[in-house]
């Protein structure tokens, strides 16, 4: 069964958690998530809930909400590693 295939199934309230997903797909763990970045950066618009754990096909509203997250995640992973390197001293600029 392909990663797309095992997802087709899913939604927000129906995830696969990825232990599952690489069982069905009978893909080992680091292969899995790098596939799931490839399938993304194709399109596909595969959801990693990590409050609740797994992923699923969202909406194109989900999607973004998706994207919005992650990208304050990134920001702030960077503030604070900047910021306790003292390279940028706090100093960031979000457009």
């Amino acid at each position: 069964m392909t990663i797309i295939e095992a997802l087709s199934k899913t939604n927000r309230e129906n995830r696969i958690k990825r232990s599952a997903l690489a069982r069905l797909t009978q893909i080992n763990d680091r292969t899995l998530r790098e596939k799931i970045h490839e399938l993304r950066m194709d399109g596909y618009q595969i959801i990693g809930d990590t409050s609740a754990g797994g992923y699923y096909l969202g909406t194109e509203r989900e999607w973004d909400e998706f994207c919005d997250q992650q990208r304050r995640r990134a920001i702030n992973n960077f503030y604070r590693k900047s910021n306790e390197s003292r390279i940028m001293d706090g100093q960031i600029r979000i457009v």
